[in-house]
């Protein structure tokens, strides 16, 4: 392979560079080497590099990844079996603990799958190593760092495995929870700051852009003008100097300046309203808010949503947006914690029921729909809404319309309202016999 070759295929994404190769951050650089040279083109169209860890630094990108890894990290994890009655939570199952409540001794539930969601939607894979015991049961779920840790695909058996980098071993996949983006066949998904780099570097170039631009004054921009130049550039230092020290920086933004000897001050950039920077700045965001797929009410971009389409944008985020990568998650803990014995009965759910109530209003006409078709029993209800069960059982019966009749007894009302209306049309003909 030529030379030409080996560092197209460094700068290429998809390409086979083990991630210990392509954790090349700008503190390790050796300008020596050519790698190092295009890793500045790999990393970003602008001066500031696009990597997984600098998205962070962008406002919309770091709301997204909060926002969206804790809506889903908050939810309840369950482990559900199939019964003859229809569905019920396993308790007692060796996965529903873990899942639930700890999925290893320095670690919540929440952070586990925050942390796990985070990864996979910054650098495109979220994984988790299962410790098993004898019996070849997961009794923890560990967090590797995708930085270190990364599927390798053999080019002839085209077979998985995952390897360390750091400790140099090597993992079967049935051992390892992997949640990733578009992996285009190669078993490991690019970072969305190698798909996205245009975007995000704007979004990071703007950001020091706007730093340096109430850093070093919003007032007095441009070049001293001298009638003639200094013999010495020591001279030009230290005129440029003194003037900077006494005029540039936000506190001293309404300084009045004052040159002497003939000089003049020319500006010469753009102020911020003529760069529509504020524009730039807003479309950055909500084009970060998609590649995410977070919708821009959620992390506070408020300008095209209204009362009225809020709460349907928020539906549409948890149908389109967070289901996705539930069922990511949920389908790839199936294949591997739950048993093939088990499969067809047992599963686990994330339940994102709580997130599609809507206000109090919208909650009360939804209970009464479904229990006025006998969707849900009373008990169901009063779950549905915080509530213990009735007592005695009395709450477990179903409802349907006819005064709100108990669904066992239906039959029994519709007879005797049958036999009421023939007797009563009977005793109507017996009447009118009677009076003739």
């Amino acid at each position: 392979m030529s030379q030409l070759s080996k560092i197209v295929d460094y700068v290429n994404p998809f390409s086979q560079v083990k991630a210990s190769e392509r954790a090349t951050t700008a503190t390790n650089l050796d300008l020596k080497n050519p790698k190092d040279w295009v890793w500045f083109i790999n990393n970003g169209t602008g001066s500031i590099p696009v990597t997984p860890e600098n998205i962070f630094k962008l406002s919309a990108a770091y709301a997204c990844i909060k926002a969206k890894s804790e809506d889903i990290a908050m939810l309840g994890w369950d482990v559900i079996k199939r019964t003859a009655n229809g569905r019920e939570i396993a308790f007692d199952h060796d996965q529903y603990f873990l899942l639930h409540d700890e999925p290893n001794p320095d670690t919540s539930s929440f952070d586990w799958r925050r942390s796990i969601i985070s990864y996979f939607m910054s650098w495109g894979n979220g994984v988790s190593l299962i410790e098993r015991n004898r019996r070849d049961r997961p009794v923890a779920y560990h967090l590797q760092h995708p930085n270190t840790f990364q599927a390798v695909k053999e080019e002839g058996t085209k077979e998985v495995y995952y390897k360390d980098f750091l400790t140099g071993e090597v993992y079967d996949p049935f051992n390892v929870i992997h949640i990733k983006g578009f992996d285009f066949g190669t078993g490991w998904a690019p970072s969305p700051a190698s798909l996205h780099k245009a975007i995000l570097s704007t979004g990071l170039s703007m950001n020091t852009f706007g730093a340096n631009f109430w850093k070093n004054g919003t007032h007095l921009r441009g070049v001293l003008e001298v009638p003639d130049y200094p013999e010495d550039d020591d001279q030009v230092e230290l005129l440029r100097n003194s003037f900077k020290e006494k005029y540039s920086g936000v506190e001293k933004a309404a300084e009045i300046g004052i040159l002497w000897g003939g000089a003049k001050y020319n500006v010469l950039d753009m102020n911020m309203s003529d760069a529509q920077y504020i524009e730039q700045a807003d479309h950055t965001a909500e084009s970060i808010c998609g590649i995410f797929g977070v919708p821009p009410h959620r992390v506070g971009l408020l300008k095209r949503s209204t009362n009225n389409n809020i709460e349907k944008q928020h539906d549409e985020y948890v149908q389109f947006g967070l289901q996705p990568t539930i069922t990511n998650l949920e389908q790839e803990v199936n294949r591997k914690s739950i048993r093939l014995s088990e499969r067809g009965t047992l599963s686990n759910r994330i339940n994102i029921a709580g997130l599609l109530r809507g206000d109090t209003k919208a909650q009360g006409e939804f209970i009464d729909k479904m229990m006025k078709w006998g969707v849900y029993q009373i008990d169901d209800a009063r779950e549905y809404v915080g509530a213990n069960p009735l007592k005695n059982g009395i709450g477990k019966r179903a409802m349907v319309p006819g005064n709100m009749n108990p669904l066992d007894r239906l039959d029994e009302v519709i007879d005797a309202m049958i036999e009421s209306k023939l007797k009563a049309k009977a005793d109507g003909n017996s009447s009118s016999t009677g009076t003739e």
